[in-house]
């Protein structure tokens, strides 16, 4: 198909940031599937050699989510949970969650609609006890 002479915007690519002091951010955009699953679980582990309390990936610009990425979707939270680190996920909603907590993980994947969601949801760390 022809979509025009302009720039085409790669099939998947992530970005790396901080949401806030102890929890690193990921961000997807693009195709997620078999292949590209991988490139994130390695951005993941990556934020993981920093030891946040929690780390945040951003699917809000993941456009199609294949169902090959999905168990390994799951399988990155059960090693990130395994460190004793929260994994959340920001999503737009709809089929993404919907494929997302299907998952054998899916119990266990946090699920926000935002990144001010997530934010909210990380405000307070949980080494701290308020009383």
């Amino acid at each position: 198909m022809f979509w025009g002479a302009g720039p085409q915007e790669p099939d998947f690519s992530l970005e790396r940031g901080r949401l806030r002091p102890g929890v690193p951010l990921v961000r997807a955009r693009g195709r997620l599937d078999r292949a590209t699953v991988h490139d994130l679980g390695r951005a993941v582990e990556w934020c993981m050699a920093t030891m946040p309390w929690a780390v945040v990936v951003d699917l809000t610009r993941v456009t199609e989510l294949r169902a090959g990425a999905v168990p390994r979707l799951g399988a990155l939270v059960e090693r990130v949970r395994a460190e004793f680190v929260g994994l959340h996920f920001v999503t737009n909603g709809g089929a993404v969650d919907g494929v997302l907590t299907v998952a054998p993980a899916g119990k266990r994947i946090i699920v926000h609609h935002s990144i001010a969601a997530a934010q909210q949801a990380l405000t307070r760390d949980p080494g701290v006890t308020h009383g």
